[in-house]
């Protein structure tokens, strides 16, 4: 609605415009062919009197050509309008939705984070290659269990207090097979776990995805 009260704002002027300078013109044709015409003077007096009142008349009323024109130019300045003005929503709500996504993967990555540095050295079970979920042992003796949950489209942390979900309604996770890795040192220690994100989201009818990674060095 509000599109619509802009557009009829913008090309009304623009259609009032182009049917004066067109009823201007035809006047002005009308005199040049009339003058052309005619031989003597007095003929051309007659003729200019009638030209005169001919393009006074014209400017009272547009014929069937000038409108049709003018509403042609109307529908293309609507259709030319309208998809500038409909990219530029469509950019806009695009531009929020990465913002929003990017800002809950920031935190996410930054909740694992803090999991991981509650864990136990020596008392972390990695995943043999690349799982989907990663458990440990935490400082206070509880267990801990860092779930990437594709049915649900969830990353959760699981502990006997309770469980944590990281992502919202409109931020999910996919492809959580890729979810977390651990980087060993030639005699098993951990050196460092990896965690990826791989989020899609649908919001206000804009579908993006995108991969997040992070990484964190456990510590005593």
């Amino acid at each position: 609605m509000v599109m619509m009260v802009i557009l009829i704002q913008f090309l009304l002027p623009m259609l009032v415009v182009t049917l004066t300078i067109l009823s201007a013109e035809s006047g002005k044709l009308i005199v040049l062919k009339q003058w052309c015409q005619s031989a003597g003077r007095e003929r051309r007096n007659r003729v200019y009197i009638l030209t005169v009142f001919s393009a006074k008349m014209t400017k009272k009323a547009f014929t069937l050509i000038e409108t049709l024109v003018a509403v042609g130019v109307l529908a293309v300045l609507m259709v030319t309008v309208g998809a500038i003005l409909l990219m530029s929503l469509k950019s806009k709500n695009s531009t929020e939705v990465n913002e929003s996504m990017s800002s809950i993967a920031v935190f996410t990555l930054g909740e694992l984070k803090k999991n991981i540095f509650d864990a136990q050295l020596g008392q972390i079970n990695c995943p043999v290659d690349i799982g989907n979920s990663i458990s440990f042992m935490t400082k206070s003796g509880g267990v801990t269990t860092l779930l990437c949950d594709e049915a649900s489209g969830e990353v959760a942390s699981v502990s006997a207090s309770g469980n944590n979900y990281f992502l919202n309604e409109k931020v999910r996770i996919q492809n959580c097979n890729d979810f977390v890795w651990c980087t060993l040192s030639a005699d098993s220690e951990i050196l460092s776990i990896g965690f990826s994100l791989n989020l899609v989201t649908g919001g206000d009818g804009v579908g993006n995805s995108g991969i997040f990674h992070g990484a964190v060095t456990p510590r005593d």
